[in-house]
């Protein structure tokens, strides 16, 4: 009696915290082939309030206009300049420069020059989308 108790008791710990390694991180390719997504943290490595994700585009990628309807999206450019549309307004984000997305609001991107971006969820569950994508296999350069 008690050993099914200690299981569900088990169960319900959250995931110990952790590094998890980019190198061993499930990849897919995105954006007609000229992105990469690579899915750091969420839920399958026990983050349940947010994920974070990297993402790469080569220039000239786009991702069309969509929302989030429960998830607010943030986004930091490492590198490159990449053109947002929140919500019909257009900016131009650069090295350093962080975007916010509320849930909800539709938005698109173009990539201007190759970027590197770190993508944040908060509530996480709109990075599952990739995994409908390519994979990229392990001897790929991401």
């Amino acid at each position: 009696m008690l050993l099914p108790l200690l299981s569900l008791a088990l169960a319900a710990e959250p995931a110990p915290a952790g590094v998890v390694s980019a190198a061993s991180a499930p990849a897919f390719r995105i954006a007609d082939g000229k992105g990469t997504a690579t899915l750091l943290l969420g839920p399958s490595t026990g983050s349940t309030r947010a994920a974070v994700d990297t993402l790469t585009f080569d220039v000239g990628a786009a991702v069309p206009a969509h929302r989030h309807e429960t998830s607010d999206e943030l986004l930091v450019v490492v590198r490159g300049r990449v053109e947002v549309t929140i919500g019909g307004v257009v900016s131009t984000a650069g090295p350093g420069d962080a975007v916010l997305v509320p849930q909800g609001v539709e938005h698109a991107a173009k990539v201007l020059e190759a970027a590197d971006l770190v993508q944040v969820y908060v509530g996480p569950g709109p990075e599952d989308r990739f995994r409908a994508a390519p994979p990229v296999s392990a001897d790929t350069t991401r």
